[in-house]
């Protein structure tokens, strides 16, 4: 027994289109992103960079292995970095 032939999807008629919110989120302000950033980040800025995936695994091995965050360990070499070029060390 034959199963029957599906028809064509492109002679369907379209779907009707869904209205969209008209409501905006307001932009956020300077005091309102600093509600939203952890305390521990406030007056910070990020400084990224790009590692050879072999390293990044090695220091994540490395923060479990001294029960420490990578952040504190990237704190400290950046400080390193910074005592070794006769910086002050203010990371």
């Amino acid at each position: 027994m034959a199963k029957p032939k599906r028809g064509s999807l492109f002679g369907a008629p379209a779907a009707p289109e869904r209205e969209e919110p008209t409501a905006t989120l307001p932009a956020p302000t300077p005091a309102s992103r600093s509600a939203i950033r952890a305390p521990s980040r406030e007056g910070k800025r990020a400084v990224t960079f790009y590692v050879d995936p072999t390293a990044a695994k090695q220091l994540s091995r490395l923060s479990v292995d001294e029960d420490t965050s990578v952040q504190a360990l990237m704190v400290e070499a950046l400080n390193d970095l910074f005592a070794k070029r006769g910086l002050h060390r203010i990371a």
